[in-house]
């Protein structure tokens, strides 16, 4: 079992403690405001205070030192990694290049930039514009999609290499409605842009550092705690990073990062499929493809992370490596364009829980990856979640010769479309068993052109009847025409079900099944599987509405109310004697 508030604890700053610790304080106001400067003169120990303002980043801040860097209390500095020439409007710093497409380029030049970032500013939405990496779908007329990369996705920049310009381009897509017209003007000049180019704002290398209170916002990474770095606390900051939020690469440890807000900004006329296609070549979006908190590389381990918000991004976490002892509590996703949880499957010792996810199109998503030896099997849980992703996301843009897959057409081939609580990627690659815990979650799905279910059924071929895959108490409430489970094996003994609530709402005359191909059978409601496997398969199982309120709550008199399974004598996390279903009691 994980039971690890752990890493406050064990951070809490032993080096606040050291000998002849002192506390010192920055302004962009006063006489030294070079925060550079300021973190070199710091010993072992020491914290800065950050006065409230501005703090305009060319460079990473490079931490080694067992150091806090915190806000001055009551007050927000803002690490800024954007070029200030581009902010200030009216500006001269563009010059027009193609009037017809609205193409301009800078008239400064940027050499050795290796990567960029773009944002509009406060006044509209802070909206993450497209860091095209080739030249055709930037200077594209075509918004189909045909099979390869030249469309335009939207607003953006590019980089010319041989040239050093910045180009831009604030076309709006064709997607783009009354409702989000943005930017105002398409004239770079008369547009606010926050345009940075480094790679992170802070790069940490250390042990017993902490980061506390800070926003950071336009660069690639915010927070880059590099391999073989521990005991790191990041808290209370607010990130706008074109792809990490907080990156954590190979072999660290003890790792906090607590009570954050992460903001991508995707905007939402950017369909999915700008981000993931073409295969074999750079999709135009694809420079959304990050993730709020991205654990790298694997074999990293003991992390927290709890009470966060991460919104707009790609992903939320992702983790798609080996990684053991992850705690992640607590937190809210919001809008999260593919999995809010990404982990690998040989990962171990992994809880997941209490989390809200709304409106995201996986919730938690394994990755096939490695072996995982005999002992570490069954140790992931995922308990008392509330995930949500029957909110409609725009999927797929026109496909007029049926090229994208099937799903990423939507709903009656709107484009708009929704994915499902459980997802995976790469499962051929899982070679030993695979099992999760998954109880006490309220999980809500759509018919949203996905058509995998729910994905709580347990289809990998490795297994072991003595360790399988258990799934109890959740409520599974699925709006329209769509299956409650797909592929479950009932026989084999590599799935345990018992106690969940399933409740379809649907105005079809003939429906799907309710559940498909278990065991090469269809069955049209849970009766009929309970009569088909004499009651071993979901004795306590019911068909019922939950009734839900706005905040997913049953109702008092909700049939969630008892009657699930008494798992209080299971070594998990989080159970009781209680039998309610779903990640909240009725109340």
């Amino acid at each position: 079992m994980i039971h690890f508030n752990l890493l406050l604890l064990s951070i809490i700053l032993a080096f606040g403690t050291l000998l002849n610790a002192q506390t010192f304080i920055v302004s962009p106001t006063g006489k030294d405001k070079n925060l550079k400067r300021s973190i070199a003169k710091l010993k072992e120990g020491d914290t800065l205070l950050l006065r409230g303002g501005e703090y305009p980043l060319k460079r990473p801040l490079k931490i080694t030192k067992s150091i806090t860097l915190k806000a001055y209390p009551n007050e927000t500095p803002i690490l800024d990694g954007s070029l200030p020439e581009f902010i200030t409007t009216p500006n001269n710093e563009w010059e027009i290049v193609d009037a017809k497409l609205h193409i301009y380029r800078s008239t400064k030049t940027y050499p050795k930039v290796k990567e960029l970032s773009a944002f509009l500013g406060e006044k509209e939405n802070n909206y993450a514009l497209i860091v095209y990496k080739d030249k055709e779908p930037f200077y594209a007329t075509n918004e189909r999609y045909l099979g390869d990369n030249h469309y335009y996705a939207g607003a953006g920049i590019f980089y010319d290499k041989s040239s050093h310009h910045i180009y831009v381009r604030l076309q709006h897509s064709r997607y783009q409605t009354s409702d989000f017209n943005f930017p105002k003007s398409l004239d770079p000049r008369k547009t606010s842009l926050h345009i940075g180019t480094l790679h992170q704002a802070i790069r940490i290398q250390g042990s017993n550092i902490n980061i506390e209170g800070l926003t950071i916002k336009n660069s690639y990474a915010g927070v880059y705690i590099d391999e073989n770095s521990d005991h790191i606390n990041i808290k209370k900051c607010t990130f706008q990073p074109r792809y990490y939020g907080v990156i954590v690469r190979k072999q660290s440890n003890h790792i906090a990062i607590n009570h954050n807000t992460i903001a991508c900004n995707i905007p939402d006329w950017v369909p999915r499929s700008d981000v993931k296609r073409p295969r074999g070549v750079f999709p135009p979006a694809k420079s959304y493809h990050g993730s709020g908190i991205e654990l790298a590389d694997g074999q990293s381990h003991h992390i927290e992370i709890g009470k966060n918000t991460i919104q707009s991004c790609f992903d939320g976490v992702h983790m798609a490596q080996t990684f053991h002892d992850v705690h992640i509590h607590n937190n809210f996703f919001h809008t999260i364009r593919d999995d809010a949880i990404h982990m690998g499957s040989s990962s171990y010792n992994m809880e997941i829980d209490h989390n809200k996810m709304v409106k995201v199109y996986l919730g938690v998503s394994y990755h096939g990856r490695d072996t995982t030896l005999p002992q570490n099997v069954g140790s992931i849980y995922i308990h008392h979640n509330i995930i949500d992703t029957s909110i409609p996301q725009f999927i797929g843009r026109e496909d007029p010769h049926n090229l994208l897959p099937l799903f990423m057409h939507g709903y009656n081939n709107t484009g708009w479309g929704s994915g499902r609580p459980f997802g995976s990627h790469a499962a051929k690659a899982i070679t030993t068993p695979d099992p999760w815990k998954i109880y006490n979650n309220t999980l809500l799905g759509m018919d949203g052109g996905d058509r995998l279910g729910f994905g709580q059924c347990y289809r990998h071929k490795p297994f072991d009847s003595n360790n399988p895959h258990e799934v109890y108490n959740n409520i599974f409430l699925m709006g329209g025409n769509h299956y409650m489970g797909r592929e479950c094996r009932i026989e084999d003994g590599s799935t345990k079900m018992d106690g969940n609530l399933y409740w379809r709402v649907t105005n079809e005359a003939s429906p799907k099944p309710f559940f498909y191909n278990y065991d090469n059978h269809d069955f049209k409601d849970l009766n009929a599987l309970k009569k088909q496997t004499d009651e071993k398969w979901e004795k306590k199982g019911i068909e019922a509405d939950p009734q839900l309120n706005d905040k997913y709550i049953p109702a008092l008199g909700s049939p969630a109310k008892e009657g699930g399974v008494n798992l209080s004598l299971r070594p998990w996390s989080g159970v009781t004697k209680a039998t309610y279903r779903g990640a909240i009691a009725p109340y």
